[in-house]
């Protein structure tokens, strides 16, 4: 395979050189170059002669430009391009060269990739996405109360998006990407530092270069929600608790009871890691002996001093969430907990790919190549936390599901993932070679350069084929908001101070509304306490919902003295033809009421008395 990939590798270089030099050659026909220039012209301009909607945009490409490469090679005499492909040989480094160049510096390049992964996935949302994605519309809109949480879950990733948006002029767009590609690029980061403490640099790198190709960390990314936002923290508190109990110094026990009060403020599933963590503190002989010196106990209450407001939050809720959670989670069934096994499998899936074209797995139990004495192997104790990590958070989430009554979700094992090709490197026991790092490095490069290509190919594709979804990344975000907001402000000439409805639907409205409106999911008080009966009469409400749909009881309630009007928005591309119908009703503010305006058909700004 290393031969192979040596030979291959070094021919595609050669061949690129080549043509490159056959270009600049006046020896070379001037129809070859011709060709070739026509060729490259045909890849630049922005037509196509075989429709995007075939092979992800892609079919012209991958037909045409190898031909015109085929068809200059052709007409190059033959003694010209053996004299170009010599040439071509001499020029640059070669794969040894490049292979010995990624090793002695492979940490720098791991985190250069992630760099680079990170820029990508802020760059293809912010220029193809029309509208935010749901997650990001409903945090940012909770954001702004600055609260401890919400009906659904803790607010850590409301605040930290609500501070992107003040930070870029009020209005949430690309910085909502960086901020979730900068908690991914953590996650990869830490996790590769945890790795290498526990099992060695070479097999850090191994285990990290999968991950590139998991949705959690490609076109999932940037959908910045709780499961983003969690995963750093899980990553770190591991990593804190480890290098706590191999050291003495009372720092790493300080940033593990800070860590591990913060990931539960992400999601309260960073729970699970932490009962983890402390199962193994008792099991395991070294951390058992750390309980007489100060470090667990100066951790313990620095959670507690994170953790309790958090705590108290849940108290006055009642537990909202994990009833959520538990709700949302279904009925425990064997079809369900099978479902999510399959799909937890299929999501880990391109990892254990690039495990096997690496030659890392393909063979667990063969005895050639056996890192049983390799120096970059750790030592048993190191293994076994790290297959506790990533073994008995999963198995702990589905007891405490069949616990609950409740089934489990895919996404509750998400955290989870990062692990897994570490813990497939460690049972392999394979000898991490330059060769087998070189594997992954192209299978980890093809990925940051195809995911997002397929990701770019089937958003605008979607706009062109009105016989799907229409994806909500696709949605018209910037003229719904428009419209209604110039409604708002024709009935009533007040700021836009509260918009009612679903949350997608009523988050398009205000997230980059200039007057900062709250959200009132649903017109349901329950689910957004920051908003009162007294608010809703001094500052009215914009509710909206999908002409399609039937308005909730507490929608119908909230709008039923009023008049419900209809705006119609078009759609991108093919759907231009259809539109998407949103209804809404205007509840004026108190002091529009009181200059006679019509109750039921809404007011003029000419009438009402101004904020």
């Amino acid at each position: 395979m290393s031969s192979w990939l040596r030979a291959s590798v070094n021919t595609l270089r050669d061949a690129s050189v080549a043509t490159w030099l056959a270009t600049q050659d006046g020896r070379t026909p001037l129809v070859a170059r011709a060709v070739l220039a026509a060729a490259l012209f045909y890849y630049l301009q922005p037509y196509d002669l075989i429709p995007d909607s075939y092979l992800f945009g892609y079919a012209d490409e991958i037909l045409m430009i190898p031909v015109a490469a085929f068809l200059a090679a052709y007409l190059v005499p033959q003694d010209l391009q053996t004299e170009f492909l010599r040439s071509a040989s001499t020029i640059g480094p070669s794969t040894d060269d490049a292979l010995s160049w990624l090793a002695a510096r492979r940490e720098a390049c791991v985190f250069g990739l992630i760099a680079v992964f990170a820029v990508i996935w802020i760059i293809v949302p912010s220029a193809i996405h029309l509208a935010l994605p749901l997650d990001v519309i409903e945090s940012g809109m909770w954001g702004r109360e600055w609260l401890v949480g919400s009906f659904k879950h803790p607010a850590l990733p409301s605040w930290f998006l609500e501070v992107a948006r003040m930070m870029t002029g009020g209005k949430l767009g690309w910085s909502a990407y960086l901020t979730a590609e900068l908690f991914n690029a953590a996650t990869l980061t830490l996790t590769f530092v945890l790795v290498r403490d526990l099992i060695g640099s070479r097999a850090a790198v191994a285990s990290v270069l999968p991950l590139f190709g998991i949705e959690h960390f490609s076109w999932r990314s940037f959908e910045f929600n709780h499961d983003i936002a969690q995963i750093p923290f899980w990553i770190v508190t591991v990593l804190c608790a480890w290098r706590a109990v191999e050291s003495p110094r009372l720092l790493w026990w300080s940033a593990l009871g800070i860590f591990g009060g913060l990931g539960l403020y992400a999601k309260l599933s960073h729970s699970v890691i932490l009962l983890v963590l402390f199962g193994w503190m008792l099991w395991d002989k070294k951390a058992r002996y750390r309980f007489g010196s100060a470090g667990p106990w100066l951790a313990a209450a620095l959670f507690v001093v994170v953790a309790l407001p958090l705590a108290r939050w849940l108290i006055d809720g009642h537990f909202g969430p994990i009833a959520f959670a538990t709700e949302r989670g279904g009925s425990p069934s064997a079809v369900s907990f099978l479902t999510t096994a399959i799909n937890l499998v299929l999501v880990v899936l391109p990892a254990f790919v690039s495990l096997g074209l690496a030659g890392i797995i393909g063979g667990f139990g063969r005895n050639y190549e056996s890192r049983s004495h390799d120096e970059t192997m750790s030592s048993q104790r190191a293994g076994a936390f790290l297959i506790a990590m990533t073994v008995a958070p999963i198995g702990l989430s589905v007891l405490l599901a069949l616990l609950a009554h409740s089934g489990v979700r895919q996404d509750w094992f998400a955290t989870m993932i990062c692990l897994i090709p570490a813990l497939a490197v460690l049972l392999a026991r394979r000898s991490i070679t330059d060769d087998v790092l070189a594997r992954q490095w192209m299978f980890a490069v093809a990925t940051i350069v195809v995911i997002p290509a397929i990701y770019c190919s089937v958003v605008i594709d979607n706009r062109t084929r009105s016989d799907s979804k229409l994806m909500r990344v696709n949605w018209p975000q910037e003229e719904i908001a428009r419209q209604l907001a110039s409604a708002w402000k024709t009935s009533t000439g007040h700021p836009l101070k509260i918009v009612a409805g679903p949350d997608w639907l009523a988050g398009l409205v205000g997230i980059n509304n200039p007057d900062n409106p709250s959200i009132l999911v649903d017109g349901d008080l329950t689910r957004s306490p920051w908003i009162t009966p007294q608010k809703i009469e001094r500052d009215g409400v914009l509710a909206v919902w999908l002409a399609a749909d039937e308005p909730v009881a507490e929608m119908q309630a909230l709008t039923k003295s009023h008049d419900v009007q209809h705006s119609n928005f078009r759609l991108p591309g093919a759907w231009s033809g259809n539109a998407i119908q949103v209804a809404y009703s205007i509840v004026p503010p108190r002091d529009c009421i009181w200059t006679g305006c019509g109750v039921n058909t809404g007011c003029k700004s000419t009438a009402c008395v101004g904020p």
